[in-house]
């Protein structure tokens, strides 16, 4: 079904000569038709292009820009730049959409005021070849979620927003000032943010995005990604000065806490302890919790691996047999996207703080509609 609403598709694209075309046919595939999708070549030197002149030369809905290198941020500001529609989505060149995306986000949008910015959508974990590793965390947040997606960060990935375009470029598109000291990887972060702190968001609580894990994903440099969400996070107080105390307390323990799960396989030493002091520092009650979700965590696990160990030592063979006769994995597209399937550990705490988080960020919402409207009242008179 379609609605005849004109949505632009962004897709900045570097060396993605390996996933680019099922990404396109994902895009291609919406129940939705009316799109445009500009796909933003951002200096690769594969064949991306070419795949995707060769997709564009059978279907005249896909525009490409080709660029020199000036990574991600640039690349989707190029396409929001270009694009003709009212409401733009943005989809990495390595992930997928479920058919009825852009459908269902733009039916829920449409009918909201202005003032309701973008609306997001869960996501599920796939591999290389568009198998389910396991679902999101499932944060359902919705309305004024600064505090929320400042800490849970429910919104996930730079592939399930679709957001008015007057209001990206309200908030100025994607910030390149963090590829620029070498710590790109969380523009889509950055943001969401700021467009959380702008506009209210909506959600759908269907798992529309099939989000990729592979070795050649930004998101694969745990180190660069660390660093980029405490910056981010630190940003994002620096912005939002009237944050409630214990929002910002618990978003710099928060982004921390990530930094040391990142780097826990990397020796990072340093940067683990300095992390760990900020988390003490900041919020005693996460820093028990976080203590004992990776003790919790680490011993099983090394226990499991020596288990794998044994078992392709030993019994490789019965295994592999195994492997053949049992289906042990599950594609994306065969999978209802609101039924959910394997879950991570529940963060405990997080849940427990959720109330909370969710009566702050109302009384933050409360302030600012009251300012603004002492500001309007102001220009009357």
């Amino acid at each position: 079904m379609s609605s005849g609403e004109l949505v632009s598709v962004v897709v900045p694209a570097y060396n993605a000569a390996s996933f680019i075309e099922r990404t396109l046919r994902s895009v291609l595939a919406q129940t939705h038709k009316e799109l445009e999708v500009i796909i933003v070549d951002d200096g690769s030197t594969d064949e991306t292009a070419a795949i995707c002149q060769r997709i564009g030369s059978t279907d005249a809905r896909i525009h490409l820009v080709s660029t020199t290198n000036n990574g991600v941020a640039e690349a989707r500001n190029c396409g929001i730049a270009r694009a003709s529609g009212r409401y733009i989505a943005f989809i990495d060149a390595d992930d997928i959409w479920h058919p009825t995306k852009i459908e269902k986000q733009l039916a829920a949008l449409r009918m909201l005021p202005m003032d309701w910015g973008a609306v997001y959508t869960l996501h599920r974990f796939i591999d290389a070849n568009d198998q389910v590793i396991e679902d999101d965390q499932g944060f359902v947040e919705r309305s004024f979620i600064l505090g929320r997606n400042l800490i849970l960060r429910p919104v996930g990935n730079g592939s399930s927003l679709l957001v008015r375009r007057d209001a990206a470029l309200a908030i100025n598109g994607f910030d390149p000032s963090y590829a620029a000291i070498g710590i790109g990887g969380c523009e889509d972060l950055d943001f969401e943010l700021r467009l959380a702190a702008k506009y209210k968001i909506e959600a759908i609580p269907e798992r529309l995005v099939g989000y990729r894990r592979h070795g050649a994903a930004m998101s694969s440099d745990r180190t660069r990604m660390a660093k980029a969400v405490i910056a981010v996070t630190e940003k994002c107080l620096e912005r939002n000065p009237e944050l409630d105390g214990f929002v910002v307390r618990y978003a710099r323990a928060s982004a921390h806490g990530n930094a040391i799960k990142q780097l826990a396989n990397r020796r990072e030493i340093g940067l683990i302890m300095r992390s760990m002091g900020v988390i003490l520092r900041e919020d005693l009650v996460f820093a028990i919790f976080f203590l004992f979700d990776i003790s919790l965590n680490s011993f099983p696990r090394k226990i499991l691996a020596r288990l794998v160990d044994f078992q392709n030592k030993v019994l490789f063979r019965r295994r592999a047999k195994l492997a053949d006769t049992l289906d042990l994995k599950i594609g994306y597209f065969d999978m209802d996207p609101a039924v959910g399937f394997r879950r991570r550990q529940q963060m405990t705490l997080a849940r427990m703080r959720l109330v909370k988080l969710v009566r702050l960020d109302g009384v933050l919402e409360r302030k600012r509609l009251t300012f603004t409207e002492q500001i309007a009242e102001y220009r009357l008179a």
